[in-house]
C-alpha cells in the first residue's frame, strides 16, 4: 500500500471547525482579503513544523497511513537512491527533498507534522 497523508481537521481563528474526508478535493472560494491564501500558507508551513498560533489556523490535525516500510518502498519509487560521499549513508533524493534513509522512520513517526517528509506529501498546497 502507498502511505498517505491527509488533513483530518482544521480549526481557524473564530474557532470554527472543518472536518475533512481522506479522498475529499477541497476549494477555497471567497471575496478577497478573507483568508484563503492565508489559510493555505499557514497549513503549509504547519504541517511542517507544527506551530501553534497561526493568525488564521488555530489548530489543526492531519492522518497518517502506512508504515515505515510502505514509505521506504514509495520512496524507493519516487526518487533516486545515492550514497554519500566518503560514506556508507543512503539518501533518497527527488523533488525538492533529499533524505537520509537512517532518518526516515523518525521524520514518519513526529506526531502531527511531516518534518522533512513534508515536500514528499506537501508539493501540491499552491496559492493562485
Amino acid at each position: 500500500m502507498k502511505p498517505k497523508v491527509w488533513i483530518e481537521k482544521i480549526k481557524f481563528s473564530d474557532d470554527s471547525e472543518v472536518p475533512f474526508d481522506s479522498n475529499q478535493i477541497t476549494v477555497f472560494v471567497g471575496p478577497n482579503n478573507v483568508g484563503k491564501s492565508a489559510s493555505l500558507k499557514e497549513l503549509n508551513s504547519l504541517t511542517k513544523n507544527n506551530h501553534k498560533n497561526g493568525k488564521v489556523i488555530k489548530e489543526f490535525e492531519f492522518k497518517k497511513k502506512g508504515n515505515v516500510d510502505e514509505l521506504l518502498k514509495f520512496l524507493q519509487e519516487l526518487s533516486k537512491e545515492i550514497l554519500v560521499a566518503d560514506s556508507a549513508v543512503k539518501n533518497y533524493i527527488g523533488y525538492q527533498f533529499n533524505l537520509p534513509v537512517v532518518h526516515i522512520g523518525s521524520y514518519w513517526s513526529n506526531n502531527n507534522q511531516l518534518s522533512n517528509l513534508h515536500p514528499v506529501f506537501v508539493n501540491l498546497i499552491r496559492v493562485c
